[in-house]
């Protein structure tokens, strides 16, 4: 299931569905949503924009875990709002994201993956 912005969408066996994937011919920046097509997004799957050419991207507060990879080598992104939701950001979520300068970790963040920042060379600011 993919929607008009190029995301894509699996569902998950409780009702609500992940991001699983990015067609990174569409937007530079783009707001995952709350709900899509009757089901709430509640997390960012394994390499979901792995490679992608976004910005930024804006995460919805219905989303509680990005997996491993999924914005890993995304080196054009220089914004990311993370919400309040999320309680773990997987394995090397956001390695190489080297045109990352600042991110917000919430505090209700109770897993960070090993090297979920490597390679974010241009990340000056970690806010928790």
């Amino acid at each position: 299931m993919t929607d008009e912005q190029g995301v894509r969408y699996t569902a998950n066996n409780d009702g609500t569905c992940a991001v699983s994937g990015y067609d990174d011919n569409y937007n530079a920046s783009i707001a995952i949503p709350k709900m899509f097509r009757g089901k709430s997004v509640t997390s960012i799957g394994r390499a979901a924009f792995e490679g992608c050419s976004l910005i930024s991207i804006t995460i919805p507060n219905s989303v509680t875990s990005i997996g491993d990879f999924a914005f890993n080598l995304c080196s054009s992104l220089t914004s990311i709002t993370i919400p309040n939701s999320v309680t773990s950001i997987g394995w090397r979520a956001f390695s190489g994201c080297s045109g990352l300068t600042s991110i917000t970790i919430p505090n209700i963040v109770t897993s960070i993956g090993e090297e979920a920042f490597l390679g974010c060379s241009g990340l000056t600011a970690v806010t928790v």
